[in-house]
């Protein structure tokens, strides 16, 4: 146990786990693609990103982490109200590969929420010290992130939209709901640094433009 701890605590080692775990998740997913029963387990590797994530935060205390769940429960409460109203994103319901549910809403989605909002804030707060600029351009780059992830969640049963591709509403919504949050979180997260966020946010939107890449070409 002490060793696999301190495997975790070493940026090097840590980078070098969650590179062999992007690079098999776009082996196994793109190869098993028609069987989605080998992709329902896919959310345990972002919980264990996540945590792995954390653990190289150089102030391990309670205030970023109490932000940061308020940010995954919003995130998913404005999920849950939106798959069950269409006011928010639009028509779209959720499959069954993001794990148990309630609302009819992942429990997952809290997880994503905070992981992504965490990355983006992470790489953008000390390169944009105004407050509103900052706010904008990092709702901007969820609203990025959120194009790189559709097509991939869409053919991978994460969900998918009644009018069969995600309506101009969905991009509006990610915009407007990421403003609160990332400013938010961006004073949670003040005089924080991690030595892996940007690595890790680096291998999320690699791993969404290869398997995008490989379900337009070969699919």
């Amino acid at each position: 146990m002490t060793k696999i701890k301190n495997l975790l605590f070493d940026p090097r080692a840590s980078k070098i786990v969650l590179s062999i775990g992007y690079v098999i998740g776009i082996i196994g997913l793109f190869w098993k693609r028609d069987n989605p029963q080998y992709y329902k387990l896919s959310w345990v590797f972002t919980l264990f990103t996540l945590i792995v994530l954390l653990l190289h935060q150089s102030k391990q205390n309670l205030k970023p982490y109490i932000f940061l769940a308020i940010v995954g429960f919003v995130g998913w409460i404005v999920e849950a109200v939106g798959t069950n109203t269409g006011i928010v994103f639009g028509q779209y319901s959720y499959g069954s590969s993001l794990g148990f549910s309630i609302w009819g809403t992942p429990i997952n989605m809290f997880i994503n929420w905070m992981l992504t909002t965490y990355l983006i804030v992470m790489a953008l707060k000390d390169k944009i010290h105004q407050p509103y600029l900052f706010t904008v351009t990092a709702s901007a780059f969820m609203v990025f992130y959120d194009v790189l992830l559709e097509p991939f969640a869409i053919r991978f049963d994460l969900w998918h939209w009644h009018g069969g591709t995600p309506p101009l509403q969905n991009y509006a919504g990610w915009f407007i709901i990421s403003l609160p949050l990332v400013y938010f979180l961006r004073l949670g997260l003040k005089n924080n640094t991690n030595s892996l966020s940007n690595f890790v946010l680096i291998c999320q939107l690699l791993f969404f433009g290869i398997m995008n890449l490989l379900i337009g070409y070969f699919d």
